[in-house]
Parts: C-alpha cells; sequence; structure tokens
C-alpha cells in the first residue's frame, strides 16, 4: 500500500517544453519579405497621393482657383464644393455629408461639361477620374444657372 500511496503522492517528473529554433534560417528571409512588401506599398501609396494631389491642384487652377488650396485641409472641400456650386460645408453636417459626398462630385463633373456618370466614376475611381478631369480637355464651364467662371468669387 505505501507504494501505490508514493506513486499517487508522488509528482510527476517535471519536463522543460521544447526550445524553439529557427527552422533553417527562413525567418529572416520572411522579414526580408515583408520589409520589402511594406515598401513596395508605400512607394506606390506615395505614388498616388502624389498623382491625387496633382490632379486636384490642376482641377482648382482650371476653375479659377488657387492650386496651393487643394494641399489645406478643410480649406480644400469648402472650395470644391464651390467650384460645384454647392455648399462644401454640407461635407462637414453628420448625415448631410452622405449626401453631399455624392451631389458635390457629379455637380463636379457637371461644372466641367461631363455627366453624371463621370460624377460617379469622380466617387468611386477617384484616382482615374480627378487625374482625367485635370488633364484631360474638360474645361470649367461654371455651374448652370449662375454666374459665369469669370465673375466668380474667390473662396477664402
Amino acid at each position: 500500500m505505501s507504494l501505490l500511496m508514493n506513486l499517487l503522492l508522488k509528482p510527476p517528473p517535471h519536463h522543460a517544453p521544447p526550445v524553439p529554433t529557427p527552422a533553417s534560417g527562413a525567418e529572416p528571409v520572411a522579414m526580408a519579405a515583408a520589409a520589402g512588401i511594406m515598401v513596395v506599398m508605400t512607394v506606390v501609396m506615395l505614388v498616388f497621393a502624389a498623382l491625387m494631389i496633382a490632379s486636384m491642384w490642376k482641377v482648382f487652377a482650371k476653375a479659377g482657383q488657387p492650386g496651393w488650396m487643394a494641399l489645406v485641409p478643410i480649406l480644400n472641400v469648402l472650395v470644391l464644393g464651390k467650384i460645384a456650386g454647392k455648399p462644401g460645408w454640407w461635407l462637414f453636417v453628420p448625415f448631410l455629408n452622405i449626401y453631399a459626398a455624392f451631389v458635390i462630385p457629379i455637380e463636379l463633373a457637371k461644372a466641367f461639361g461631363q455627366g453624371a456618370g463621370f460624377g460617379l466614376g469622380l466617387i468611386f475611381l477617384p484616382f482615374l477620374f480627378y487625374p482625367m478631369l485635370a488633364f484631360g480637355s474638360a474645361a470649367y464651364a461654371g455651374v448652370p444657372g449662375q454666374a459665369p467662371p469669370g465673375g466668380m468669387a474667390r473662396a477664402y
């Protein structure tokens, strides 16, 4: 009975868990691949950002507004709304901003002589349609029913 008691009361032998080791240098290769992917993604993001900045600058200039306004947060939205003939502050009002996010690009397209389909392109594929608007042949015609572009007051 004493042997049975010893077996039951004796703690089991303690075994240390195995220490993980790198599998033939795969970890440094994976880290280098991840770093390379991040560098490529950063470069692509910077190219898209530069394209959008240049496009917005050119759209503002075509509409008779200073291009540098495209770089200033909040001001660029207000000026874009003015170019489209809508109040830019709509984008800062909850729930109204959802409506404005669709109306302002469509009206912007119309102000440049394009249709509502082009405006939808500005909404859903801006990295394609803003450069087309900026560097294409579209000219600012003004907002239908408002003063011609030459009489447009500056938005600053």
